[in-house]
């Protein structure tokens, strides 16, 4: 196979820097990095031999974490009545790449609510900025 003497840039790659992120109605620049993803659970069912007969599928399970700057947490703080983030009541999280001239993807992470809630900081760290895990009720892609 030949290599193509010519490349075409077939429009911008998705990236961090065009990420726009709004959690509970308001777009949130204080985020270090989100995750989420969707579990299902899956296994292989045996009969008589070796081999798998049947496949079976079971829950879905949606997980993620948010890692925001101190800042933004402690905003998100006044929204809860002891001060807790895990008192907030359940919000969504909208995850939308918006690529120059690429199509706008949207992820809609449902009913999310903070696990934990907290701080580690030693000596030495310019920033404040923990991973907080969340718990997400449903994730829609937007497909």
């Amino acid at each position: 196979m030949a290599l193509q003497k010519e490349q075409t840039i077939r429009g911008t790659a998705y990236s961090w820097s065009q990420i726009k992120i709004n959690i509970g109605g308001n777009v949130i620049t204080e985020v270090k990095a989100i995750s989420y993803k969707m579990k299902q659970a899956k296994q292989n069912n045996y009969g008589a031999g070796t081999g798998a007969i049947s496949r079976s599928r079971g829950k879905k399970e949606p997980e993620g974490s948010i890692q925001l700057y101190m800042v933004a947490i402690e905003s998100l703080r006044k929204n809860a009545k002891t001060g807790d983030l895990t008192d907030i009541a359940p919000f969504d999280i909208i995850v939308s790449y918006l690529p120059e001239g690429g199509d706008i993807i949207t992820h809609t992470l449902k009913y999310c609510e903070f696990m934990e809630d907290g701080y580690s900081i030693k000596e030495g760290d310019m920033e404040i900025a923990p991973e907080l895990p969340i718990i997400i009720g449903s994730i829609d892609y937007g497909v």
